[in-house]
């Protein structure tokens, strides 16, 4: 089977999205299709195209059996909205025409949003050639810009994107979600329930077995006494990392509970502003971590914190959650929807009220003074990401769901 990616984002750009992208293409090579992705200069989060990349407007090159076909769009470290908005219509477009240059026939194409715009490539090409296409959905958009006041729900660039929503949704052949509770969406708006299928995310199968003890408490000038609570991840609007800052501030007099924010984002300046502001000795920040790096960093934690703000995303599993729980690291989740029934069925941690900082505050000073619950907590939720969330095995329900798209 010949299957084509569109994919803003890919490989070596870090992040749900392009992980995801990456991880689902490269199983599928390994189980004997031939894959083509066609993806940005890699850009993400910075906004800086690396050196190497800079200068072109096509490039071609081959990643673990995958070919990829890179082409340009506008970046900007700035992220206004016109800006970001701008960065999504030149991928759209000039995507659209890698596409149609594209050697060779593709059986299937399968799209991957956000951002929306990605489906437009996808769309043209399936008319045009007559292949059918799978729109894949992380996150509901334009719903997620309005909840989360990118947008206004009122406005007519809202009222635009959401015909371009449901316009790629009905001329695909089949629409794949990350969550249940997307899917659910997706069928009250109307999409026929025979039409939508649920692709989680999950760990790839190589990042459980990344070396371990690259990096020690020491090094980041952490004792072996400390409790470090970590954040890894984007530092961004709809994660609400700003109530970590606020546990800190409250917890400022015991020393020994310490946190470590890991990543980049919009909301990153702002906290560390906040940090120094208040001189805020316990919050130390790292910039965005390779890979390999991960499992040490998660490792030497005590427990890792995964927050979504209480009003939005409840439909939502963060991809960072099914790392966290895959090395073992237990987790305090401050959400609400499917990644609360994630974290109880593995039962691999603890739930917080979104937005309560006293809540969390309780929370951490518990664990403080009874550690030896969390290593349970690590043990059931690695045991639960290899049974149940192993990108080799998502790949598999991928490739069933392309080679009946195919057979039709």
């Amino acid at each position: 089977m010949r299957v084509l990616f569109i994919s803003q984002y890919y490989s070596p750009e870090v992040g749900g999205g392009p992980t995801r992208v990456t991880g689902l293409a490269e199983n599928l090579v390994k189980l004997g299709h031939a894959v083509t992705v066609i993806t940005g200069f890699p850009n993400y989060p910075s906004g800086v195209i690396s050196p190497e990349y800079r200068g072109r407007f096509f490039l071609e090159e081959s990643i673990n059996g995958v070919r990829v076909l890179r082409t340009w769009l506008f970046t900007s470290q700035k992220k206004t909205k016109a800006r970001r908005l701008l960065t999504y219509l030149t991928f759209a477009f000039s995507a659209t025409l890698r596409a149609l240059l594209v050697r060779g026939d593709s059986d299937v194409i399968f799209a991957s949003s956000p951002p929306l715009f990605v489906g437009i490539p996808a769309l043209v090409l399936s008319k045009v050639k007559n292949i059918p296409y799978v729109f894949d959905v992380r996150d509901l958009w334009p719903e997620i810009a309005v909840h989360l006041g990118q947008l206004s729900g009122d406005s007519i660039a809202a009222r635009v994107a959401e015909r371009l929503e449901m316009l790629l949704y009905s001329s695909a052949r089949q629409v794949s979600v990350v969550t249940r509770g997307k899917r659910e969406k997706l069928l009250r708006r109307g999409v026929p329930s025979n039409k939508v299928f649920v692709l989680s995310n999950g760990v790839d199968d190589d990042f459980l077995t990344l070396p371990d003890g690259l990096i020690k408490r020491a090094d980041l000038g952490f004792a072996d006494q400390d409790f470090i609570v970590t954040y890894a991840g984007t530092v961004g609007l709809a994660q609400g990392i700003e109530i970590l800052v606020d546990a800190a501030t409250r917890l400022r007099n015991n020393p020994r509970i310490k946190f470590l924010i890991i990543g980049e984002g919009v909301e990153k300046p702002v906290l560390m502003d906040r940090v120094n502001a208040a001189r805020l000795d316990t919050v130390r920040f790292l910039p965005l971590q390779p890979k390999y790096k991960m499992p040490s960093l998660l490792r030497i934690s005590d427990i890792a914190f995964v927050p979504l703000k209480s009003h939005v995303l409840t439909d939502s599993v963060p991809s960072k959650l099914y790392e966290y729980l895959g090395v073992g690291c237990p987790v305090i989740l401050a959400a609400r929807g499917d990644s609360c029934e994630l974290v109880r069925e593995a039962e691999a941690g603890i739930i917080v009220e979104p937005g309560n900082v006293e809540h969390l505050v309780e929370t951490l000073t518990y664990l403080f003074e009874h550690r030896e619950i969390l290593a349970q907590y690590g043990e059931n939720g690695r045991a639960y990401v290899r049974e149940n969330c192993l990108r080799s095995s998502i790949a598999i329900t991928l490739e069933k769901q392309l080679l009946e798209l195919v057979s039709c």
